[in-house]
């Protein structure tokens, strides 16, 4: 393939797009309408809630904190994620709140920083309500049983979780943007497909092309009867002329 076919189909391309484009904006405006449209009325809406606990590190009579339990807590973090996610606290949470089962397990997010002894706790439901009683019920069942299971009360929360009442998803930017992109590849890749299968000969670069011989020269087409003075056209109302009398 050399530069010359490449530029060619350059301009096959932009000429494709220069005598469609009022069709592929129309369709890139109305796949975005239609996914904003759906967006906002037919997906459902997600809401969070989320709340950050602390494990907060022994101090000494003297007020100084004791690093080997920052040490401590800073390993043992993790494994204390992985009973926040288990069935032992979010089945209790389930029964509270009259949930089926399962149901928390699906809601709540719980994610750790490196280095950090900070636990992020997020729950997302369709209700604004809901996803904050999920995360207080887990905050409160997971320090119940940390008592039961290790006596361990070192655990603090920093950030109540509070109502949000803007909901998280469907992301209406997004989905518009992504709906237009859509709508202009399908539209685009369409009229490109229409324009390879039509194999006709639109031009004298074309010919030389298909028949290997170049062209010496070109006769242009003109519709005759079309022209107001050629004597056939006289000749065919004088005829209708005389047909109706």
């Amino acid at each position: 393939m050399d530069e010359k076919e490449i530029k060619l189909r350059l301009n096959d391309l932009i000429g494709i797009f220069k005598k469609h484009y009022k069709v592929i904006l129309f369709c890139t405006l109305l796949c975005m309408v239609f996914l904003m449209f759906v967006s906002l009325c037919i997906l459902p809406k997600k809401y969070a809630s989320d709340s950050n606990i602390y494990l907060k590190p022994k101090t000494t009579s003297e007020g100084i904190i004791d690093n080997q339990t920052v040490i401590t807590n800073r390993n043992l973090v993790k494994d204390y994620e992985k009973i926040l996610q288990g069935t032992t606290v979010l089945s209790q949470v389930d029964k509270k709140l009259h949930l089926a089962d399962g149901t928390c397990s699906k809601a709540i997010q719980t994610n750790v920083e490196d280095n950090s002894n900070i636990i992020t706790i997020r729950a997302n439901s369709e209700d604004p309500y809901l996803s904050q009683n999920i995360v207080k019920e887990t905050i409160a069942v997971f320090t119940q049983e940390m008592m039961k299971i290790s006596e361990i009360d070192n655990i603090t929360v920093i950030d109540k979780a509070t109502l949000q009442t803007h909901y998280i998803s469907p992301n209406i930017k997004l989905n518009s943007i992504a709906g237009g992109i859509f709508g202009f590849a399908l539209s685009y890749i369409y009229f490109i497909l229409v324009f390879l299968l039509d194999n006709r000969i639109k031009s004298s670069d074309q010919a030389e092309e298909y028949f290997g011989y170049p062209v010496l020269g070109s006769i242009p087409f003109v519709d005759e009867l079309n022209q107001e003075n050629h004597p056939r056209k006289s000749i065919k109302r004088r005829v209708k002329a005389y047909v109706k009398k």
